[in-house]
């Protein structure tokens, strides 16, 4: 009997090694290994052979593209900082994946009912491409840094910081194309010495530290009211030369931000340098007292925040945050003082402000049912809230926020444990403020 086993163990194994073609099971076997990188891969149908083919040679150089990004970055890119690193290891693995989408069907066959195919990727053809490719880039970041200096001997200086931000931004492609390159090859694709980030930063430095901004009117009793400011504010840009001369910079991309760094506006200096603003998108909350302009870092994505912070003007201003009045009332009209509570509570979270003769009210009303279940009560509550202009009465917004709960010490406590479920909501009530605020604020202005 025995014996009967192993004979059946036997021609099993021997039929699960003949159960695919030779070729798949030693792929290196059947390509010339200088020329091609190989993938097999089986499957129902021919479609879903090949891309588990292409995942296979995706598998085998992910780890070197993940490994050799963070080296070449720390070595050759630090002017964007962790951010745009990320991004470009990223891009080298998409980079890497396109590649490998064009890889050719070297073989192909149905064995035994079952799909097989193994893809090459054509390694020199890759490389030849990948290092002309990188040629021309190089040759493009040489022109930019040398128009940039142009431009800035000229003292077109918005002109110098577009062209240094694309040598920066193509130095991060020829990064991507590095990592692939080195994670392919058992070669290392040179970059020309004449390319220096640190040479670049110290040229972008230079230049953005040249940069002025002042405050052209006064502000010395500035402030804000819900969206508005109480007078225009402008900012002027210059770039101060070598030899001291003064120059307005037009068409420089700006942004305004808040103390807290919240955006506040974009746009960039008009045909005098400046850049002004009366009225903000929307209204702010919180302890904001400062109003900071600088170039706008969303134009210039590959450098580094800190040397674009290095150009900046500041005003103070004081703001009135948004006040409402509060009163909440149950079914006859009496205040519930657990609802207003509650209420007053996600106003508080929402950093708005109460007051007796605020512009607008919030209104609640409170309504619920309960049912009875031997000594168990169930109440389901409902806040009506309706906000209103106090002097129109006008309506701003309304929502209904809704608590359930059950107890055994009767109605009244079922209904304060449902009423404090409804502060959960507190997104819900948010969006209405935001909205109420936002409306009130331009019927006022």
């Amino acid at each position: 009997m025995s014996k009967i086993v192993l004979l059946i163990l036997f021609f099993t194994v021997v039929n699960f090694l003949d159960a695919a073609p030779s070729w798949f099971r030693n792929p290196n076997n059947y390509i010339d290994r200088n020329v091609y990188l190989a993938g097999v891969g089986q499957g129902d149908s021919y479609e879903q052979a090949r891309t588990r083919a292409q995942a296979s040679i995706s598998e085998q150089i992910s780890v070197d593209v993940e490994s050799i990004s963070t080296n070449v970055m720390n070595a050759y890119f630090t002017l964007s900082g962790s951010a745009v690193h990320d991004e470009l290891i990223d891009q080298s693995r998409t980079y890497a994946r396109e590649q490998v989408n064009a890889a050719e069907i070297l073989r192909e066959e149905i064995y035994n009912g079952i799909h097989y195919v193994m893809v090459g990727l054509n390694k020199v053809r890759v490389l030849r491409r990948i290092s002309a490719e990188t040629e021309e880039i190089q040759n493009g970041i040489l022109r930019s840094i040398s128009q940039a200096q142009e431009f800035t001997s000229r003292n077109q200086i918005v002109l110098a910081l577009d062209s240094y931000h694309e040598s920066v931004s193509m130095l991060a492609d020829i990064i991507q194309q590095k990592v692939f390159f080195d994670a392919f090859s058992d070669r290392i694709l040179r970059i020309n010495e004449n390319i220096n980030e640190s040479r670049i930063r110290h040229y972008i430095t230079t230049l953005i530290n040249n940069i002025r901004f002042e405050v052209v009117n006064d502000t010395e009793n500035l402030s804000l009211r819900g969206r508005q400011f109480s007078s225009p504010v402008t900012f002027r840009a210059n770039h101060i030369s070598s030899d001291g001369r003064s120059t307005i910079l037009q068409n420089l991309p700006v942004a305004l931000f808040f103390g807290n760094d919240t955006e506040v506006e974009t746009g960039i200096t008009n045909n005098l340098g400046e850049f002004g603003i009366s009225t903000i998108r929307e209204p702010t909350r919180g302890n904001v007292s400062l109003l900071r302009i600088q170039i706008d870092p969303k134009r210039y994505p590959y450098i580094e925040r800190s040397i674009l912070n290095n150009a900046r003007a500041e005003v103070n201003f004081s703001a009135t945050p948004f006040q409402v009045q509060l009163r909440v009332v149950d079914q006859s009209g009496n205040v519930n003082n657990a609802a207003q509570t509650m209420l007053s509570g996600l106003l508080t979270q929402d950093r708005r402000t109460q007051h007796a003769n605020a512009p607008v009210i919030v209104l609640g009303t409170l309504e619920w049912s309960s049912s009875q279940i031997g000594s168990f009560t169930t109440v389901t509550a409902h806040l009506n809230i309706n906000v209103s202009v106090v002097a129109s009465n006008q309506i701003l917004g309304s929502h209904r926020l809704m608590g359930s709960a059950t107890s055994s010490m009767g109605e009244a406590d079922a209904l304060n444990i449902a009423i404090g479920k409804m502060s959960e909501r507190f997104r819900e009530f948010q969006l209405l403020m935001q909205k109420v605020e936002r409306d009130f604020l331009n019927l006022s202005y």
